[in-house]
């Protein structure tokens, strides 16, 4: 099966990461209900007129190349929508145009607040000020138990990195509903795992995957973001988990000055690319790349 996963990712130097309590884990919860905004005026406009306008006017500024296959996989950034949304927009753009879509599983790691192995926000919504996204309430309670998740509102109602990516879906797929996971298993084995059972949900024509995640965090020049990202982003061409960590492994220990991270997302990028294996998939097609020392005119 000709297939393409679609990798847009923006690099982000200049946004803190967010950093967690050593030794503190979210408590697992049962019921999710509605998700508010946490980062909304902040991250990304508060006011809904402005967001959809905003929101609009960087997917017709968006361009992305055609792309041959069957799309069932995007990458996109989760930075400020001032660093990383004209990016987003790229792969965003695509999505518009996909029909009959239902399903978003919208993967990410955590920021904030550590959390065991698998976390789904299993029913109720996300709300922004666009409105609310309904969570497919069916789709989750399938993939908590395959994937024997827990849920931890405290972890999912801190996060950064799946809400901002919430306006852009709500504008181009206001029919789809949403599926929240946060994932951090160091373990190779689990994440293989957690692959096969996400790859399962990606063979319904109604289901698609969003990896929400950024790149470098935080070398001192764009031209070092750049080096690093163009070497991450090879290793993701690859669509070779063990290709992906050796890279990052092996930049981390370049010594490059404040580098503390190649992405932040990196547990979700590879479930991503694991699960492509067993999907057939076959071809990265890589729409846009920036970074913020770009985007704030510092090269």
């Amino acid at each position: 099966m000709n297939q393409s996963i679609i990798c847009v990712v923006a690099a982000v130097t200049a946004f803190l990461l967010l950093s967690s309590t050593p030794g503190r884990c979210a408590e697992d919860e049962e019921s999710g209900g509605l998700r508010e905004p946490a980062v909304a005026g902040s991250f990304y406009p508060n006011d809904a007129k402005e967001l959809r306008t905003q929101i609009e006017g960087y997917l017709q500024a968006a361009d992305p190349p055609e792309v041959p296959g069957e799309i069932k996989v995007l990458l996109v950034p989760h930075a400020g929508y001032v660093f990383s949304a004209g990016t987003a927009a790229y792969s965003y753009k695509l999505l518009q145009t996909l029909d009959g879509i239902k399903t978003i599983i919208l993967m990410g790691s955590p920021h904030r607040l550590p959390i065991r192995g698998v976390s789904i926000w299993p029913d109720g919504s996300y709300r922004t000020p666009l409105g609310e996204m309904a969570v497919a309430q069916e789709v989750a309670g399938r993939l908590m138990k395959s994937c024997e998740a827990t849920f931890s509102a405290t972890a999912h109602k801190m996060e950064h990195s799946l809400e901002v990516e919430v306006p852009f879906l709500q504008v181009v797929a206001p029919q789809a509903k949403l599926v929240p996971m946060l994932v951090q298993l160091k373990d190779t084995e689990q994440l293989e795992r957690i692959a096969g059972v996400v790859a399962e949900e990606l063979k319904r024509a109604d289901t698609l995957l969003v990896i929400s995640t950024d790149l470098s965090h935080y070398p001192t020049t764009g031209q070092i973001a750049r080096l690093v990202d163009s070497i991450t982003l090879s290793s993701i061409e690859t669509l070779d988990p063990r290709e992906i960590l050796r890279v990052s492994a092996e930049q981390m220990q370049e010594g490059w000055e404040n580098l503390q991270c190649t992405m932040c997302g990196q547990d979700a990028v590879l479930v991503a690319v694991m699960a492509s294996e067993q999907l057939g998939i076959n071809t990265v097609t890589r729409l846009h790349y920036s970074n913020s020392a770009a985007v704030a005119g510092e090269g």
